[in-house]
């Protein structure tokens, strides 16, 4: 989590929160394929063509929507690559967490994540004085702090995890390829990047 929110943090404009955001959204297909030898799951010859196939589909999107361009894209890792390593290691951990909690906690009734969010909280807080800028709170950031803190953050990473331990693991990969999509329409109106028509292609 500390990595995607220095992930964000770190770049330099909304396009680059989009591409960040793109290969964070590794996560998913790594989480089927960790769990392969984590899990001890059995997969078929179609595992990987089809972990592709999805992330490709994602990439597709977000091409199609005009939200990426690789010329863009180069040009930005060149001039700041920071946060595409931090996101990529986002996607590695998140896949690496959600395997590892089914195997040494699915009995346990009690999940981590707060304790997770209290130190990275703590973390991101104490990163935050490293970095000269000056903060403007307006009722807008106030109110969009709160939201985070609550909808996609606890309460989103509380459902996941108990979703890891306790639910039907194939089931919860599987619709965990949603994410991305919602994920671009949200961020496209939020950040105001217009969608093509074609993105429902």
């Amino acid at each position: 989590m500390v990595c995607l929110y220095l992930a964000v943090g770190l770049a330099f404009s909304r396009e680059q929160v989009i591409e960040v955001s793109i290969i964070n959204y590794l996560w998913p297909g790594l989480t089927l394929v960790f769990s392969l030898p984590i899990l001890h799951k059995k997969g078929k010859i179609t595992l990987i063509p089809g972990v592709v196939l999805a992330f490709s589909g994602f990439y597709l999107a977000t091409v199609n929507s005009g939200m990426f361009s690789w010329n863009v894209f180069k040009g930005n890792f060149q001039v700041n690559y920071l946060p595409y390593l931090l996101a990529f290691m986002a996607a590695i951990s998140w896949g690496l967490y959600s395997n590892l909690t089914r195997r040494w906690a699915d009995h346990a009734e009690g999940g981590a994540v707060p304790i997770f969010l209290l130190v990275t909280g703590l973390i991101l807080t104490i990163v935050r004085f490293m970095f000269p800028e000056e903060s403007y709170w307006t009722p807008r950031v106030v109110v969009e702090l709160l939201y985070m803190s609550v909808f996609p953050t606890f309460l989103a990473y509380t459902f996941w995890d108990r979703a890891m331990r306790k639910g039907n693991i194939i089931l919860v990969f599987s619709l965990s390829y949603f994410t991305p999509l919602l994920s671009v329409i949200i961020s496209s109106l939020y950040l105001q990047v217009v969608i093509k028509a074609n993105l429902w292609i």
